[in-house]
């Protein structure tokens, strides 16, 4: 939504137009699909006009309370950010909590797997790369 202050900036276009007359940025999910019950991943569109739009591919994942997702390895390197909740992320099989506002990195071949293991769903934001 444009605040009233920006509406100002654009002092030529109808109020009822305005949102249309801005080309905004949001990129939508291409695919979504899960690998454990209670857990569900969004994949997003990093293209524009047919190109890429950035060196890496980013998505996010709902982990509902009291569901675990299978364990990842990959060749690809990864940040999560939590988005909300908390819960148990096992990292090589090492327990070690997680909540909102962690930041977490992680190299090419380190498994993964969360438990959400709190009281509403736990929202993981991703990006990954080669």
């Amino acid at each position: 939504m444009i605040k009233a202050q920006e509406k100002q900036l654009l002092p030529d276009v109808p109020t009822d137009k305005l949102n249309q007359a801005v080309e905004f940025p949001k990129l939508p999910y291409v695919s979504t699909w899960s690998n454990a019950q209670g857990v569900r991943f969004f994949d997003a569109e990093l293209k524009r006009d047919g190109n890429d739009v950035a060196p890496f591919l980013t998505g996010q994942f709902i982990v509902k309370p009291g569901a675990t997702s299978v364990t990842d390895c990959h060749d690809v390197r990864e940040v999560w950010i939590v988005g909300r909740g908390k819960g148990i992320l096992y990292y090589n099989q090492k327990p070690l909590e997680i909540s909102e506002c962690d930041y977490l990195f992680y190299d090419s071949q380190e498994s993964l797997q969360v438990t959400n293991t709190g009281q509403e769903d736990l929202v993981i934001y991703c990006c990954w790369w080669t």
